[in-house]
């Protein structure tokens, strides 16, 4: 393959180690505050990192994994197909007007060695190719590591549940050890289906009470504790 690759935008010509992409996810009632995927060249070495931002500051989870300059080279020309560089120009960035500032939002970074595009997305109102171009991204990254759960930072119908949680008195709540932020009742909580540690902490008297629900799919697990 050539060492170089022609962008439309410009008609300059690049070297495909110039190359950066970062695409970045959130979504407001996600677990994650952000989760991010990028393409990059640290020295000659082409790679790919992958990470997602827990709530509240509790800890992050992260991979790098390596590529070939033939592979990597491959990603850069599709992307340009996908993409054409000048469709990234701030002047277009029409979705980023109209989110709201608590909206679920894809942003999307690119640098291409001669000056930085970025476009954001609401993931509600894409067309078919911005869709194309975002599971583009995405997908190279995922298919080089192991992620864990939560691969889709967006709530899906069918991927996760619902949880109802109630107490005779106002309780704290926290699932999974983490602190929702709310006192009781909690109401439509999103969580991904399975098991999850409920516990109810009366801050008045210190009292505590753990429970283990199970979540499906779709529908709202409910749960109810008498607490002094």
């Amino acid at each position: 393959m050539n060492s170089t690759y022609s962008f439309a935008q410009n008609n300059n010509e690049i070297n495909w180690q110039d190359v950066a992409v970062r695409l970045s996810v959130q979504e407001p009632f996600s677990p994650f505050d952000l989760i991010f995927y990028e393409w990059k060249t640290r020295g000659s070495s082409p790679m790919v990192t992958w990470a997602r931002i827990h709530v509240a500051n509790f800890g992050r989870d992260d991979e790098l994994s390596l590529v070939t300059s033939e592979i990597f080279q491959q990603w850069v020309e599709q992307l340009d197909v996908c993409l054409n560089l000048e469709n990234l120009s701030s002047e277009n960035n029409e979705h980023s007007e109209n989110l709201d500032e608590n909206a679920s939002r894809i942003t999307l970074e690119i640098n291409v060695g001669y000056g930085a595009n970025e476009i954001i997305f609401d993931p509600n109102n894409m067309s078919e190719n911005e869709n194309a171009c975002v599971n583009l991204i995405r997908n190279n990254v995922l298919d080089m590591m192991q992620i864990p759960a939560y691969q889709n930072p967006f709530w899906r119908e069918g991927e996760f549940g619902q949880i109802r949680i109630g107490c005779s008195s106002i309780a704290r709540i926290y699932v999974d050890n983490v602190d929702t932020g709310e006192n009781t009742p909690l109401t439509n909580y999103r969580v991904s289906e399975g098991q999850h540690e409920i516990r109810w902490v009366n801050e008045a008297t210190g009292e505590e009470r753990t429970e283990t629900i199970t979540v499906r799919s779709g529908q709202t697990t409910s749960i109810q504790v008498d607490m002094e």
